[in-house]
């Protein structure tokens, strides 16, 4: 997933999205680090978009953060109303990435 992230093109952001949206949470949590790192280098995550708002979601707060920090690398705003929700979670890692995704930059 890493090596995805670091190197992948737009062409891998389905089968991340596919792997974020899947009942694996190992993959789950690293394919939303992963799609981070993608947008971090420019790379267009909003294919993402709706795997990103269930990883907003999710019951795992590990992977409610990962999927906020890819939201706020990559300024995907069509996840309004699950960062709106993520803001009122209470782990602290989910909250920085939520208020920075949501925050005036965007």
């Amino acid at each position: 997933m890493e090596g995805l992230g670091k190197c992948g093109t737009e062409t891998v952001v389905p089968r991340l999205a596919g792997f974020l949206a899947g009942t694996d949470p190992v993959l789950a949590q690293e394919s939303a680090l992963a799609l981070g790192a993608l947008a971090l280098r420019s790379v267009p995550i909003v294919e993402a978009a709706d795997a990103l708002r269930a990883g907003l979601t999710s019951a795992d707060p590990e992977l409610r953060w990962r999927a906020a920090y890819a939201v706020q690398r990559g300024k995907v705003s069509a996840v309004n109303i699950q960062l709106r929700q993520a803001l009122k979670q209470k782990d602290a890692l989910t909250l920085m990435f939520a208020a920075r995704a949501a925050g005036p930059s965007r």
